[in-house]
């Protein structure tokens, strides 16, 4: 999620309904261009009057779109699976379109199209069973190899070639640029509560907050030894500031102290301590920006508290494009897969049956909010009435 200064605050009982409003009136091409003139006039952009109607079109109607497979009436998981797949497509359409640094309409955004979604799914060599031996992949042409290079990611050098022969053995940039099912699936927050009952694997998220000084005195001593430096407070005006930091497991899940330093969370010195007889990792993130959480940009939703994600393939930490991936590999096993999805749906599968439905309600609830954020770059709250937050 992105915070400004300045959010618009709504208050209902009803969040996920009043968010598909919120983006339904991206649909309407005069209000999306009323949205991008004041992303112009607050980026100081200057574009093409001609070149901002025609990206409110093509705004309005890749919106339209995504909420025309989004509201689809779905009576299978087959179904669901895929309209939010079909509905993602057209959100980052529309993000894409909507970003004013590119010249992107929907003409542009065609050309990439045609060659493909710019994903690949493909089956691993070797014995584990599915989640573990699907894995998923960015090729280096289609749409969504385009979208994250106008987002400003290397997505050449994120992106593999396309296997010619299934399976894939587990070698070279089949390691370093592709991902399982499962390593996807441990990076949403929003799972990691739940995710070893069903795969039997760690989360590759650790919940993340401020070690203050005064509470844990010898536990700083430790960090600052094994640093040799001496840690400035946050807030300090110096360069290169230092924040020591705690990262806290979910309760049941245990880590050695090789596994969390191999998480390249953006911290070092990790130590392993106990806090209360519960086990937690100390360590220090170094920052030129004035607060560390300016620096390492930790994650939070309405369904998470604040984390710290293992990036995917050096890059991708915002758990929105983890959900792309997730969406395209599943929608990929539904059309493609008969026999995986049959144990799915009802044969020795059925504890990642599970996992799934759950992890459709996290879809549900936040992915449309996140559009909608991503698209106009403006965010908003959503209060429930009654709350102490709600407007008075």
């Amino acid at each position: 999620m992105r915070y400004y200064t300045a959010m618009p605050t709504f208050v209902t009982d009803e969040r996920s309904r009043l968010t598909l409003l919120l983006l339904r009136r991206l649909t309407s091409p005069s209000l999306a261009l009323k949205v991008l003139q004041r992303k112009a006039a607050r980026t100081g952009t200057n574009i093409d009057g001609e070149l901002m109607a025609r990206k409110a079109e093509g705004v309005a109607s890749a919106v339209e779109s995504g909420l025309g497979y989004w509201n689809t009436q779905n009576q299978s998981l087959n179904s669901t699976l895929l309209s939010r797949y079909y509905a993602i497509v057209q959100f980052t359409i529309a993000e894409q379109v909507a970003t004013l640094t590119n010249s992107d309409d929907l003409k542009a955004i065609q050309s990439h199209t045609r060659k493909g979604h710019g994903l690949a799914s493909f089956l691993l060599e070797g014995d584990g069973p599915f989640p573990e031996n699907q894995s998923v992949a960015m090729v280096s042409d289609g749409h969504f190899a385009e979208y994250f290079r106008s987002l400003g990611f290397p997505s050449q050098e994120m992106a593999m070639v396309r296997p010619k022969k299934e399976p894939v053995p587990r070698v070279g940039d089949v390691l370093s640029k592709s991902a399982s099912f499962s390593d996807l699936f441990r990076r949403i927050p929003e799972l990691r509560q739940i995710i070893q009952d069903h795969l039997g694997v760690k989360p590759l998220v650790m919940s993340v907050s401020y070690a203050n000084e005064l509470s844990y005195p010898q536990e700083i001593a430790e960090i600052r030894r094994q640093l040799d430096v001496d840690t400035q407070m946050p807030g300090d005006d110096a360069a290169n500031t230092s924040t020591n930091l705690m990262l806290i497991p979910e309760d049941g899940v245990t880590y050695s102290i090789e596994e969390v330093r191999a998480l390249k969370l953006g911290i070092e010195n990790i130590i392993e301590t106990k806090i209360q007889n519960e086990q937690v990792f100390m360590g220090k993130h170094k920052h030129a920006t004035k607060f560390w959480h300016e620096s390492l940009k930790p994650y939070k939703s309405q369904m998470s508290g604040m984390s710290l994600i293992e990036p995917l393939w050096g890059h991708l930490r915002d758990p929105y494009f983890i959900h792309i991936l997730i969406l395209y590999g599943l929608s990929i096993a539904v059309r493609y897969l008969p026999d995986v999805w049959h144990e799915i749906v009802s044969g020795r599968l059925d504890a990642l049956r599970s996992l799934i439905d759950f992890y459709l309600n996290v879809v549900d609830a936040l992915v449309p909010g996140n559009a909608l954020e991503r698209i106009t770059g403006e965010s908003f709250l959503i209060e429930q009435s009654g709350s102490i937050f709600a407007p008075i």
